[in-house]
C-alpha cells in the first residue's frame, strides 16, 4: 500500500503486517503498521512534517531512520536532506482537521503562505523584518479577516485589502 503525498493529509491506519502502508513524499518515506498520523509536504517549504498521534511509524530518508513514538514530530529538511525529531503535542497539529487554527512559533511569512493556501489570495508583506515576526496561540474558527485582525491586534502590523484578492501586510506607523 504505497500513498505519494503533496499537501497536507491525516491517516489512520489498520495493522496489517503483510501489507505495510507507506507515504512518499519529497525524498522521505513514512512506513506504518496499524497509527494514526498526520503528514505535511508542501513543495514551496523547506522542510516535510510527520505527526505521530498513536501507534508506530519509522521514518526514512536520505539512508537515516527515525523511529517515532505518540505525541513526536519528525522533520525532514529538503535542503541538508536530514531529519530532526522532537516531542509535540500532537493536537496542535491536527486541529486544522475541525478547521480550527493553532499557531505555534511560525512566523508572518509562514502564516501568509497558509492565508494563501486556506483563502485564495495573496499576501504580500511589504516589510523583510515583519515575515519574521513569530505568533503563538489558538484562534479557533476564524475568517480570513478574523484572523488578520488578530494578528493585527496582538503586534505591530496592520492590512488592507486589494479587490479581495490581495492582502497587504505592513508595519504600523
Amino acid at each position: 500500500r504505497l500513498v505519494k503525498l503533496e499537501g497536507e493529509g491525516f491517516f489512520r491506519v489498520a495493522k496489517d503486517g503483510e501489507h505495510p502502508f507507506v507515504v512518499e513524499c519529497e525524498g522521505m518515506e513514512v512506513e506504518c503498521l496499524g497509527t494514526a498520523f498526520n503528514m505535511r509536504s508542501y513543495a514551496d517549504e523547506a522542510s516535510v512534517s510527520v505527526v505521530l498521534l498513536e501507534g508506530k511509524v519509522a521514518v526514512h530518508a536520505n539512508r537515516s531512520t527515525l523511529y517515532m513514538e505518540p505525541d513526536s514530530r519528525v522533520v525532514f529538511d529538503k535542503h541538508t536532506m536530514s531529519l530532526h525529531k522532537q516531542k509535540v503535542r500532537s493536537e496542535d497539529y491536527t486541529c486544522w482537521l475541525k478547521n480550527e487554527i493553532r499557531y505555534n512559533g511560525e512566523t508572518l511569512e509562514q502564516i501568509a503562505a497558509e492565508l494563501k493556501r486556506n483563502f485564495h489570495v495573496n499576501v504580500i508583506i511589504t516589510s523583510d523584518a515583519l515575515k519574521q515576526e513569530q505568533y503563538t496561540g489558538y484562534l479557533g474558527r476564524c475568517s480570513l479577516k478574523n484572523i488578520l485582525d488578530l494578528i493585527s491586534i496582538t503586534s505591530n502590523v496592520t492590512y488592507s485589502f486589494e479587490q479581495d484578492t490581495t492582502v497587504y501586510i505592513y508595519a504600523r506607523k
